[in-house]
């Protein structure tokens, strides 16, 4: 009857109403508390246990993960991320020194404080924020589409790079690197060696500084 179908849609309705709000109330908050250690081992972490896909996760120590990861946030001080399998984050937040060597996806934003490499990005569509002291370094392959803004600095660092996305920075240094710009521009670029192409669209730069072999080219 239709009040049959009635009842059993709106039981279905509250189902999954308690469904999503015992997921949430699951998510917890972990830090890693060890000098170094795999990710993995559940007593490495306060509280006990392996962060889930839903949790926030504070690192500071060097950490070695061993499979595909999900977590919802990521708040990085002193330390290291290696090994193998892809680290997925939608908000990545670094107040220290800390380098993420492992494919990194960045499925939303990362903001830097103080300094963060990243050896490998897998994702090109999150965004990137380096605050005035603070800097983010690309030290892989990575084609960008995501922003990438701030008035501290951009290093690129042996990298191989695209960034299709708006690059507005304060300072962009360019080490052995070769950068592709499609939009934006950067108030001190550093080159210290490597090839920067820029189309017509990259405003340029305020201050240039150029040591042993570099060169540029418009597109």
């Amino acid at each position: 009857s239709i009040d049959t179908i009635r009842r059993s849609l709106a039981a279905f309705v509250i189902l999954l109403s308690l469904s999503a709000t015992v997921e949430v109330a699951n998510a917890a908050s972990y830090s890693f508390n060890e000098a170094g250690g795999a990710w993995t081992n559940l007593e490495n972490w306060t509280p006990k246990g392996v962060p889930g896909p839903r949790d926030s996760v504070t690192i500071s120590g060097n950490v070695t993960l061993g499979s595909n990861t999900y977590v919802e946030e990521l708040y990085l001080f002193d330390g290291m991320l290696s090994g193998s399998g892809i680290l997925s984050c939608p908000n990545t937040v670094c107040y220290g020194s800390f380098s993420i060597s492992l494919p990194f996806d960045n499925t939303g934003s990362v903001t830097s404080y103080d300094f963060l490499s990243l050896g490998n990005v897998y994702s090109s569509t999150g965004s990137y924020y380096a605050a005035g002291s603070g800097g983010i370094e690309f030290t892989g392959v990575a084609d960008l589409s995501g922003s990438i803004t701030g008035s501290g600095t951009i290093y690129f660092n042996g990298a191989t790079v695209n960034v299709y996305g708006l690059y507005n920075v304060g300072t962009t240094w360019i080490q052995s690197a070769t950068v592709n710009f499609y939009d934006g521009n950067t108030d001190v670029l550093l080159m210290d060696s490597g090839i920067l192409s820029a189309s017509a669209s990259f405003f340029g730069f305020g201050c240039l500084l150029v040591w042993r072999a570099a060169n540029w080219q418009w597109h």
